[in-house]
């Protein structure tokens, strides 16, 4: 009955771009709980970066909520790459929240007008200077579902060649690296490679066959 909320996301397995092959997973759980209800909702910050509405809710018991506050980013892809040779691409860059610099998978947000497979190729490309023949969608995943409303979208690129220069955008510092897979699998979950999604999405590709090792 629930699970009716979820058609719409569980039909996001079949890309509609016939260059980026889809991962199709079967749906092996029963949501039964219900959803809270939104009561109202105040918009208190609204900038370039993001939004922060503050929401009343009730729950199915009853039990109200005047001030659960959410976060709201756009949506934004990563992209684990490896190159012809085997080699994983990498950035390198400072990561204000944690206040500690990274290397991460090359990632940004879906422009207006684009879809996740656009922007990701986009993104590769600027980040980086590769470009890649083959693609997969992973899938689409809640950083933090809880209080944040955005979705990363997961992609994986192999057989990719560097074809020019990384192309940044003013406020962007990026250092490009080529590691190992089993330099990045070693490592991942210790510093620098401690960013979750990239870090699940290593796993999760390694799991299903789409990167070498």
């Amino acid at each position: 009955m629930y699970l009716e909320d979820w058609k719409g996301f569980r039909e996001m397995g079949k890309h509609p771009n016939d260059a980026v092959r889809s991962v199709r997973l079967p749906v092996i759980v029963k949501v039964r709980m219900k959803k809270w209800t939104r009561l109202g909702t105040e918009l208190v910050l609204d900038n370039r970066w993001m939004r922060v509405r503050r929401d009343a809710l009730r729950s199915p018991e009853g039990y109200e909520l005047d001030d659960f506050y959410v976060v709201e980013y756009p949506s934004y892809v990563s992209v684990l790459c490896q190159t012809h040779q085997g080699e994983v691409v990498l950035v390198e860059q400072y990561r204000n929240g944690i206040g500690h610099v990274t290397w991460e998978c090359p990632s940004g947000m879906i422009d207006p007008g684009e879809d996740a497979f656009e922007a990701a190729q986009r993104e590769l490309l600027e980040e980086t200077g590769y470009r890649a023949d083959t693609w997969y969608h992973m899938g689409s995943l809640a950083p933090e579902p809880s209080k944040a409303d955005v979705w990363a979208h997961l992609f994986v690129a192999t057989d990719a060649v560097r074809v020019q220069d990384a192309v940044l955008d003013a406020q962007e510092e990026l250092r490009v690296h080529r590691v190992t897979p089993g330099d990045f699998i070693a490592q991942a979950g210790r510093p620098p490679f401690v960013h979750g999604m990239h870090v699940a999405l290593l796993f999760w590709a390694l799991h299903m066959g789409m990167i070498k090792n």
